[in-house]
């Protein structure tokens, strides 16, 4: 059964062998998609994940079962799919070049933290509709419609022209939504986020790609009837007719050995949405930098190979706390396996 709290903040160091999420009520949630940054990779939303972890390799029984949408019902619901489509010790920056990936991006909240990655990613995001800080040559930034909320109105007010801007710099993709799913995050149900589709980002089909909102890797419907997951995404494309949605962006946090249950969960994802997939937070939630590297190298070679995977950014470029890849001015062991797999 899926547990869901009142938004406050986690950290990797306190999670249980099952994914249970330690909260801190302390924590001041001003992180994604709000200009002051501050949290700096160090916090994140609480979803109790189901009381037992999937084990490597297997799928998610909810998602195994479901009904997978027909091409013959692509509502301009255009789904488009194409075939190609916490330690904290400093470790050395990798003695290879990062390998070049048209795919790899990251999630950051400081601009001067993508520094490390070099040619190591081609795109980045920050949960907002603009960027925060210089960001390097070379590094598309993607704008993301974080939290449109009908009682969020500032983060509408602004939504049309800074992302007019943004492609009119070179950004090919409007993000949608952030974790929807979640009550301390974008917070909607998926009726209400196809009518806000509708408004803001349907009017910028034909420029550049819209990807769908990013859900969770929950999955199901609690008790209040919130769904989560890709049973949220499968309401959210019932109710968006006439929406173009040009792939899908989902999240995956679980622990750094289960890398059945990561590529399981995304191949399973393209079947049940008939789409193709943007994972854009992921991160193992226990193991040291050696068990994290190990993930990265394992999943990092998968997101590569796979047509149906377009583009992919982990969580993220942080120097400290969850998420982070990043020791002092270099990249960790795990950031380094990021941007290099082996």
């Amino acid at each position: 059964m899926l547990m869901y709290m009142s938004p406050q903040c986690w950290y990797g160091s306190t999670l249980s062998s099952k994914s249970t999420k330690v909260v801190d009520s302390s924590c001041n949630m001003k992180c994604r998609g709000s200009s002051s940054q501050t949290c700096g990779g160090s916090n994140r939303l609480t979803l109790f994940k189901l009381s037992s972890a999937p084990t490597s390799g297997s799928t998610s029984t909810k998602l195994t079962t479901s009904t997978r949408p027909t091409t013959s019902t692509a509502t301009k619901t255009t789904v488009v799919p194409t075939t190609t489509a916490k330690t904290t010790s400093a470790v050395a920056a990798p003695t290879s070049p990062a390998s070049s990936s048209k795919k790899r991006g990251i999630g950051y909240n400081d601009a001067s933290l993508l520094a490390p990655f070099g040619n190591g990613i081609s795109w980045a995001y920050n949960w907002g509709d603009h960027n925060f800080g210089s960001t390097p040559a070379g590094v598309e930034i993607l704008p993301m419609l974080w939290k449109a909320n009908v009682n969020d109105p500032a983060g509408l007010a602004t939504w049309k022209a800074n992302a007019a801007a943004a492609i009119a710099n070179g950004a090919t993709a409007l993000m949608g939504y952030n974790e929807p799913d979640l009550a301390g995050q974008a917070n909607m149900d998926p009726k209400t986020a196809a009518v806000l589709w509708k408004t803001y980002m349907e009017p910028f089909a034909g420029q550049v790609k819209l990807i769908s909102p990013a859900v969770t890797n929950g999955n199901g419907m609690d008790s209040t009837g919130r769904f989560y997951g890709l049973d949220w995404l499968l309401q959210f494309k019932s109710y968006c007719t006439g929406c173009t949605i040009h792939a899908y962006a989902l999240h995956w946090y679980e622990t750094a050995t289960n890398t059945g249950y990561f590529e399981n969960h995304f191949t399973n994802a393209t079947k049940v949405l008939n789409g193709n997939i943007w994972p854009t937070e992921f991160y193992p939630t226990t193991g040291d930098d050696a068990g994290k590297a190990a993930f990265f190298n394992t999943v990092g070679k998968w997101l590569e190979s796979q047509s149906f995977v377009e583009r992919y950014a982990a969580f993220g470029a942080f120097n400290s706390g969850f998420g982070q890849l990043i020791s002092g001015t270099q990249l960790n062991a795990p950031g380094a396996a990021y941007v290099s797999p082996k």
